[in-house]
């Protein structure tokens, strides 16, 4: 059992039955046997945890020494910190409460602390593109949709700085996701036929933080640049006539996404929001004059601990890709935009270290 704080915010070892000290090498060293009188109030109890990881941050050196009570005992389970020379005449022992989850099986990490995250599983991918309404839009223009398409996904981050006594720079990583699909073939209402296929991948500078008096409300930020593509290859001489009209496209991207998460025993639940800025657009796009595209994305999902580092994760996202041409009577293919919808739905085994 460990207390899911790092080694920078608070860092403690639980002996069943007894007494752990753990001490961290700092400028200063605590005096021995130098503890404040025990407060039995919940509010006293938080601000001198806060107090504690305040003094910590600044660098202060400290022992945590955690006692659980003996099997039967009626006595609080408690945590005393002491930090440095200030310790002295500073309430620096908390209570803590039974069935707190400020005591928690992380098994070799805490997944919101940890070193590396990966996930891997299959999924499920919809996708529609269709053009903007129009009495001026051409008789050559294409709708597409797909109801199912087989994917798989795999997800890392990696926190290299976690534990530095720094404020942020523990929280900061970089992180990979890269998906493929299962290739299907697709038809048109007259019997042509396409091979389908599809890749996405993105990397990303992360940052993540936990929030509140409790740490359950977590926070996510990423800047990611990455490629979706989806093509449609003929795959008979009626299907090469009207490859052009296909929607065949390919997004390099940059995007901006913020994530808000709330932790509760054994899963935390997650969702986000970000903004996308295609800088282009792939075969379909070329057919129009001036194109000018832009995207949003939107996904939920629930992590759930399993222990030993081990956990699945069920996730969605839905990316909307919309976008507009300047379009003129004449040129060979005429519409005033066009809107694309992905959607994914997945299930991973997820291993936190």
């Amino acid at each position: 059992m460990t207390l899911t704080r790092n080694p920078a915010r608070f860092l403690a070892i639980l002996a069943v039955g007894g007494t752990t000290v753990l001490a961290a090498p700092s400028h200063a060293a605590p005096e021995e046997g130098k503890t404040s009188g025990k407060s039995n109030n919940a509010t006293d109890s938080d601000a001198n945890l806060a107090l504690a990881r305040q003094r910590v941050q600044a660098g202060d050196a400290f022992t945590v020494v955690l006692k659980q009570p003996k099997k039967g005992s009626a006595t609080e389970p408690s945590v005393t910190v002491l930090v440095g020379d200030q310790c002295q005449g500073a309430p620096a022992t908390a209570p803590l409460p039974r069935g707190s989850d400020e005591l928690t099986e992380t098994g070799p990490g805490d997944p919101s602390r940890s070193l590396i995250d990966m996930a891997l599983g299959p999924g499920v991918m919809t996708r529609s593109f269709d053009y903007s309404p129009s009495p001026a839009n051409t008789p050559n223009l294409r709708s597409y949709k797909l109801p199912s398409m087989a994917v798989v996904e795999a997800e890392i981050e990696l926190f290299p700085a976690v534990g530095v006594a720094l404020p942020v720079v523990g929280d900061l990583g970089v992180g990979g996701r890269y998906g493929h699909s299962i290739d299907m073939p697709s038809l048109t209402a007259d019997g042509r036929t396409f091979l389908t296929h599809s890749h996405r991948w993105h990397v990303s500078l992360l940052y993540r933080n936990r929030m509140g008096s409790d740490e359950r409300l977590r926070i996510r930020g990423a800047v990611s640049y990455g490629q979706q593509q989806f093509k449609l290859s003929p795959q008979d001489t009626r299907a090469a006539q009207i490859a052009l009209q296909t929607p065949s496209v390919d997004y390099p991207s940059i995007k901006v996404q913020a994530q808000a998460g709330y932790a509760f025993a054994p899963m935390t639940i997650w969702f986000g929001a970000g903004y996308v800025k295609p800088l282009g657009g792939g075969q379909i796009y070329d057919n129009f004059r001036d194109p000018t595209l832009h995207g949003i994305d939107l996904d939920a999902r629930v992590d759930i601990t399993l222990g030993g580092g081990f956990g699945l994760r069920i996730a969605s996202d839905y990316r909307r890709i919309f976008s507009s041409f300047n379009s003129s009577p004449g040129d060979p293919y005429v519409a005033g935009g066009a809107l694309e919808q992905l959607t994914t739905a997945k299930a991973a085994i997820r291993y936190v270290h």
